[in-house]
């Protein structure tokens, strides 16, 4: 036994004396490199690991939404001009139709308020002009697949304020357009494969994925640049097990490594003084 803890004790000193010749320059490039390394594993890890509330404030979040928004809009747009003669000469031009507060609400259903300016042409001349109510409107997630010579997936849409009720709105591939009381009235917002992929990320990364969100990379960087520094500010959480793990002992390095690179400074030191 006491062969062992002689041992024992002249290994501690070994690596102790080892460990502390190191420079403290060495250590602190360890250190900041792990940050980038395990960012890398948490962006690159497959399924929903973290839960990040907050991370549809983000500026790279509100990108992504506005670029849905610029979709919606065209759709309506397309659907409008899918009629061939606009009733009574009543006209609607694509800039006209504006979306706008583009959100999810409790179920994580995309919700916008969408308005527009209507112009009454005579001759080509603009005789009357009105500007359409806001109307408050939610997409629905369930999806209809139609034009099959060219796909295009649909989700139907409902009435969330207004005046009108929520039975006008019935599965259509067009835009109505009432000229006796000026109104654009989404029944449907259909798009391209690309144009759904967007809402789709756009809607589980409003429920909490920050995978799903532009910026991904950085936010797993900031992540873990604030679990090795023991910061924890609590706005990403980790959700899985293997995700867990990966925090903590991440979070135990950074321990280690700032323990070793103070170390090595006071042996500096140390050292110095007795010179």
């Amino acid at each position: 036994m006491k062969r062992l803890l002689a041992y024992l004790g002249s290994a501690r000193k070994a690596a102790y004396h080892f460990l502390s010749r190191i420079s403290p320059g060495t250590y602190l490039g360890i250190y900041v490199l792990l940050i980038p390394l395990f960012a890398a594993i948490y962006w690159l890890a497959p399924g929903q690991n973290f839960y990040a509330p907050y991370a549809k404030l983000e500026p790279s979040a509100l990108s992504d939404a506005a670029k849905v928004a610029i979709n919606i809009q065209r759709s309506l747009e397309r659907s409008y001009r899918s009629q061939v003669q606009p009733n009574e000469g009543w006209h609607v031009a694509g800039s006209d139709i504006g979306i706008d507060r583009v959100d999810a609400d409790d179920t994580g259903a995309l919700t916008f308020t969408v308005s527009f300016f209507a112009t009454k042409l005579v001759a080509g001349k603009i005789v009357q002009s009105v500007g359409g109510p806001q109307l408050r409107v939610r997409i629905s997630e369930q999806r209809i697949v139609t034009r099959l010579e060219q796909p295009e997936i649909c989700h139907l849409v409902s009435e969330l304020s207004g005046d009108r009720e929520a039975s006008v709105f019935a599965f259509d591939s067009r835009m109505l357009f009432q000229a006796t009381d000026p109104a654009i009235q989404a029944k449907v917002i259909c798009w391209g494969g690309a144009e759904e992929l967007a809402f789709q990320h756009l809607l589980s990364g409003w429920s909490g994925n920050p995978s799903e969100l532009a910026g991904s990379g950085w936010r797993m960087l900031y992540f873990s640049a604030i679990t090795i520094t023991t910061v924890g500010f609590g706005d990403i959480v980790p959700l899985t097990g293997f995700a867990r793990l990966l925090a903590g002992i991440e979070a135990v390095l950074g321990w280690i490594l700032a323990g070793l690179f103070l170390n090595a400074i006071a042996f500096r030191a140390s050292r110095g003084a007795t010179e």
